[in-house]
């Protein structure tokens, strides 16, 4: 019998993206990234002795382990190949430490396509969408583009003024087709109206909340 954890209840399972996601997969896996458990929903959680971790999310799984400091911030996401999003959760017990690793099925490499389609965002700016988009930290963001603080600033500024989003919340939430706006397009029904204008007074009446 496997000594991993079996006590992640469907509470404690996170929140899929939202509009965007469906759990494909759960896994369970040691710190050497074994799976010990493995499943396709919530509740059934079968062991797994002898399985690896699915090639398209094995890499980005173990940059996150590796990189996530868990007490700081309990849930680890991420994106991996080109349509999983990921969810990690560590579990600390006498047997050592556990990860619940869930893995999504996204939309977002289309919506992202449609979003580079109606404000026009070069290469560079939809990587830094999609990064946002995945959830990773500001400090992760910027190690991955490789470029420093400020630039990384810069750049967020740049793209929140493009896409008339406030912060990278807002950005996100452009991503993931969570923002209400009037566009006619049921495709397009959540994106916000590229304006400057529009952006600018946003931002100065957030300032002021």
């Amino acid at each position: 019998m496997s000594n991993a954890p079996i006590g992640n209840t469907p509470a404690s399972v996170p929140e899929p993206l939202p509009g965007i996601a469906i759990l494909r997969r759960v896994d369970v896996v040691d710190a050497e990234l074994r799976v010990l458990l493995s499943g396709s929903g919530r509740d059934f959680l079968v062991e797994a002795e002898g399985q690896v971790l699915a090639p398209e999310i094995a890499a980005e799984v173990e940059t996150l382990v590796r990189t996530n400091d868990f007490a700081r911030r309990p849930v680890a996401t991420g994106l991996a190949g080109k349509d999983f999003a990921l969810r990690i959760v560590r579990t600390t017990g006498p047997a050592g430490s556990f990860y619940t690793v869930y893995s999504e099925r996204t939309l977002l490499r289309r919506r992202l396509a449609q979003i580079v389609g109606r404000y026009g965002l070069t290469p560079s700016e939809t990587e830094l969408l999609r990064l946002v988009a995945g959830g990773y930290t500001f400090a992760e963001i910027g190690r991955r583009l490789a470029i420093g603080p400020t630039a990384l600033r810069r750049q967020l500024r740049e793209l929140e003024e493009k896409t008339s989003c406030i912060g990278r919340k807002g950005l996100a939430k452009l991503a993931h087709g969570t923002e209400t706006s009037a566009v006619s397009s049921p495709l397009l029904a959540s994106f916000p109206a590229a304006n400057s204008n529009t952006y600018r007074a946003r931002r100065a009446g957030n300032r002021h909340r």
